[in-house]
């Protein structure tokens, strides 16, 4: 069974936190179903993941594609993407992510 989306980013907020970095939700979208992105924010560049489609085999488990991945200096490209997407579907969820090395802490989940 797949986790409610409010949960699921409560959840990945406390896990970035826990291992010192800092999480934050920029757009609060539909808390049962909202999709997420999340735009991990490091040093020297800006990464903009994606939820993987999801197939027959994924037993419901939330995977994550690299959508743009920008040198921080040009980092409107992400800026853009996100109006795009939240234009587009009003239920989006978006968390940023601000981390020394750019991990994303999606494997803890």
């Amino acid at each position: 069974m797949r986790l409610i989306s409010e949960i699921w980013a409560k959840a990945y907020i406390n896990v970035v936190q826990i291992n010192n970095a800092f999480a934050y939700v920029v757009k609060r979208g539909e808390k049962n179903s909202g999709q997420i992105l999340i735009k991990i924010i490091s040093p020297d560049k800006v990464r903009l993941l994606i939820p993987a489609p999801m197939n027959y085999e994924s037993n419901f488990d939330r995977k994550w594609i690299e959508k743009i991945c920008v040198d921080k200096i040009n980092y409107e490209e992400i800026e853009v993407e996100l109006e795009k997407q939240s234009q587009f579907d009003s239920d989006l969820w978006i968390i940023d992510v601000e981390s020394k090395d750019g991990r994303d802490f999606l494997e803890i989940l």
